[in-house]
C-alpha cells in the first residue's frame, strides 16, 4: 500500500513540475542590439527599408499539454528581433498569425 501511494506521489510531482515548465518557464536568449528592434505596424513600415524576411518558431505544446499564448508570442518576437538584428535591420513586422509555433516577418531598417 505504502509502494502505490510513493508511485502516485512521484507521479503527481512530474505532472506538476511538467506543467510549470511548458507554462512559460522557457527562456529565449535575445543578441546584444535586440532591445533596439521595435514591433511596428504596416503603417509604420511604409517609412522604412525592408532588409528581408524571417521565420521563427517554438515549441506550442510538449506531448498534449499546449503552452499558454502569450509566451508562446513573447519568444516568437525574440527570435523575431535576434534575426533583426542578424540582418541590419531595427524593426520587425509580424506576416500573420501564429501557426503551430511559427511566425514570419519582415525585417526593416528604419530611420
Amino acid at each position: 500500500m505504502i509502494k502505490v501511494k510513493q508511485i502516485a506521489v512521484r507521479r503527481t510531482a512530474a505532472l506538476v513540475f511538467s506543467i510549470a515548465v511548458v507554462s512559460g518557464c522557457s527562456v529565449i536568449e535575445p543578441l546584444p542590439g535586440s532591445e533596439a528592434v521595435n514591433l511596428i505596424t504596416e503603417d509604420q513600415a511604409r517609412n522604412c527599408k525592408l532588409m528581408g524576411e524571417a521565420s521563427a518558431q517554438v515549441l506550442d505544446k510538449i506531448g498534449f499539454i499546449e503552452r499558454q499564448d502569450d509566451p508562446v508570442e513573447k519568444n516568437l518576437e525574440t527570435l523575431g528581433k535576434n534575426e533583426a538584428v542578424k540582418l541590419g535591420g531595427n524593426a520587425i513586422l509580424p506576416l500573420g498569425d501564429i501557426e503551430e509555433g511559427t511566425r514570419r516577418f519582415a525585417v526593416y531598417l528604419c530611420k
